[in-house]
């Protein structure tokens, strides 16, 4: 479960058989996931009370995952798709960080910026897994047995602030 600082609160609930994504806002929950097809939630929701960021998996024709995201709008869009394996993603302050494999199937981790605009923050050479998001977009990663920071636009230098904890 994921509560924001306005009171919404992301959470999955399982119903026998599969997972579904909800977001409680103002008294109600809205189902995330489509209750119709194959795909069920896969993993717990986030929400920063602008943006739910969720993801899904299906097993037919084969496992395919997807990270999306339900916008302020009430628009929902996907992320990252067939590419989105073992999804994992955060949201803050209308920043939402989330992975997705590059070009050359390395593990990077990829921002949407409040304005919409969406930059891969990371170009690590070993697969680099998100650990904290900031409220302007700041980006702690580990890749390669290090931990990094990097800040929008991504561009610069990424910063070795030691050791990586959990991860290489």
């Amino acid at each position: 479960m994921d509560v924001a600082a306005n009171g919404d609160v992301a959470y999955l609930e399982y119903n026998g058989y599969r997972q579904n994504a909800f977001r409680y806002r103002a008294g109600a929950s809205e189902l995330l996931t489509p209750g119709a097809d194959a795909a069920a939630a896969f993993a717990p929701p986030v929400t920063d009370g602008i943006n739910v960021v969720f993801a899904t998996i299906s097993f037919s024709p084969a496992t395919l995952y997807r990270t999306l995201l339900l916008r302020p709008d009430g628009v929902e869009m996907e992320l990252a798709g067939p590419k989105a394996q073992s999804p994992a993603f955060a949201a803050e302050n209308g920043w939402v960080a989330y992975d997705l494999y590059d070009a050359a199937a390395v593990a990077q981790v990829w921002v949407r910026a409040p304005d919409g605009t969406t930059r891969q923050a990371t170009r690590a050479t070993a697969p680099a897994y998100r650990v904290a998001l900031g409220p302007n977009g700041e980006l702690a990663y580990e890749s390669g047995g290090r931990r990094h920071v990097v800040v929008p636009p991504y561009t610069g230098a990424p910063v070795d602030i030691g050791a990586a904890h959990m991860r290489g």
